[in-house]
């Protein structure tokens, strides 16, 4: 269960399409039904799945992957090493029409891919039941992006013949459980019985929901409920909890790309310095660092930069991404935008979309359309190169701006030096962002779970709400 202070037919949904599997909603669900090279175990540590086995050179360019035998999807598609190499090559396709592919853009043979001279990637082969991969240089967390739904196997039958997911709310699975049933705010998974790591002992279904606090029971049985770290749960003190770190963000995303007062990055500083000051009185929203227990040097503009003429008389469009926040949040939002844009002579308009209608989220993801977005993210707690990346150079995960591309400078940097992150990279990170004053940090907390007390919470991972239930036990 998802728990969420307020539910309607609008704001709650479920996507099986790849393209959202990096919301974590999404993920939990999806890494049942997709089948991965590696996973991540209840010890923390990544193990081989998809893979029995696997290796890597000396020099880290060189990962070799030993593919099971006898995989295949539920319609009986067969996942060997040279069906994953294919689906996984078409996968990269589709991922960079709209986005840097993170650690695989130093596949050998990339280039060339890239550009369309070539339709396989020369870094990409198999011999046998061995999957290889040849990088260039040295990856930062190759392993790590081979976990995740993005680029697991994803059954041929679910794209249309130019690459389209057919249907969100359903999924051929090339993993442990299969779609049993599936509606906007709910969906029912259950057990493939021929499996390879599925046993008796494996949860037979699994039941993922949305419920708001009135409706949660303390002798409900075999249930985790991942709570955000506003909500409260006074009714369940039989369940055990299950903390993590504050590392969620929400934050503001005031686009430099959508056409309007905000092109302006003197526009864009007058707003954030005026949010900045409404925070200071706002009981909910006071965090002004990306990262809130990363020390920095940033340069602070000296006084309250005030809004140019283009301002005057606009309308600014304001999109909340989802229902996740209760109406004291939403109007505590209201209040400090309104508050930032009093001396503007601006307007402002707050829009609520149905995520699964009209492409509502990624129509927010594309930083075109609305002035301004609220977004919520996982953003580590402390900064990881490969989390940065993510966020700031690539569209498949939030889809942050980064106007004058020296976030992205500093990770590129980061990315031929390799080695821990430098006090400098921080520096100059908080310091681009500050004066980009596109993200703007709102609010930090942590996602904590509750899990019933027939559940042993051994057989869960730690700090993690990605949850393969296959390996969950009773006690």
């Amino acid at each position: 269960m998802f728990l969420r202070q307020k539910l309607d037919e609008k704001g709650m949904y479920f996507s099986l399409n790849p393209k959202d599997s990096d919301f974590a909603t999404h993920e939990t669900v999806l890494t049942n039904l997709v089948g991965t090279l590696v996973k991540l175990s209840e010890t923390g540590q990544f193990e081989p799945y998809l893979a029995e086995t696997f290796s890597t050179s000396e020099d880290g360019l060189t990962w070799t992957f030993n593919i099971r035998s006898n995989l295949a999807c539920e319609d009986g598609t067969a996942i060997t090493a040279q069906s994953f190499a294919e689906a996984f090559t078409l996968a990269l396709k589709r991922y960079s029409k709209f986005s840097k592919v993170i650690d695989f853009e130093l596949l050998e043979g990339w280039g060339s891919f890239s550009s369309g001279q070539s339709t396989s990637i020369s870094g990409i082969t198999y011999v046998n039941n061995r999957l290889i991969f040849k990088l260039t240089a040295r990856p930062e967390n190759f392993i790590g992006h081979l976990r995740l739904p993005y680029f697991g196997f994803w059954c041929s039958h679910n794209f249309n013949s130019d690459g389209s997911f057919k249907d969100d709310h359903k999924i051929i699975s090339s993993g442990p459980y299969r779609v049993s049933h599936s509606a906007k705010n709910s969906i029912l998974l259950e057990k493939r019985s021929d499996w390879f790591s599925i046993s008796e002992d494996s949860p037979k279904e699994i039941h993922f929901s949305y419920a708001t606090p009135d409706k949660l029971s303390d002798s409900s049985p075999t249930t985790v409920i991942e709570i955000l770290g506003r909500d409260k749960v006074l009714n369940l003190p039989s369940f055990m909890e299950i903390k993590s770190p504050p590392s969620i963000m929400w934050a503001m995303i005031v686009s430099p790309i959508k056409k309007g007062p905000f092109e302006s990055l003197k526009n864009r500083q007058a707003f954030a310095d005026r949010i900045t000051a409404a925070k200071k009185k706002s009981a909910l929203f006071s965090s002004t660092l990306f990262y809130p227990s990363t020390p920095t040097d940033v340069q602070l503009r000296q006084h309250l930069t005030p809004y140019n003429s283009e301002m005057a008389g606009k309308k600014i469009n304001f999109a909340f991404a989802n229902r996740n926040y209760t109406q004291q949040e939403i109007d505590e939002i209201k209040k400090i935008t309104l508050e930032a844009l009093r001396d503007s002579s601006a307007e402002v308009e707050f829009h609520f979309g149905e995520p699964l209608e009209n492409n509502w989220r990624h129509r927010l993801l594309s930083n075109r359309e609305f002035d301004i977005r609220m977004n919520g993210v996982d953003q580590g707690g402390y900064p990881k190169n490969r989390t940065i990346k993510m966020m700031f150079c690539s569209n498949l995960g939030v889809c942050y701006p980064d106007p004058s591309g020296r976030i992205c400078k500093v990770v590129d940097a980061q990315d031929r030096n390799g080695g821990p992150i430098p006090q400098a990279y921080i520096s100059e990170f908080n310091q681009a962002l500050y004066d980009d004053a596109s993200v703007i940090p709102l609010t930090h907390f942590g996602t904590h779970w509750l899990a019933s007390s027939d559940i042993d919470l051994k057989t869960l991972p730690p700090n993690s709400g990605i949850f393969h239930f296959e390996g969950i036990r009773l006690k």
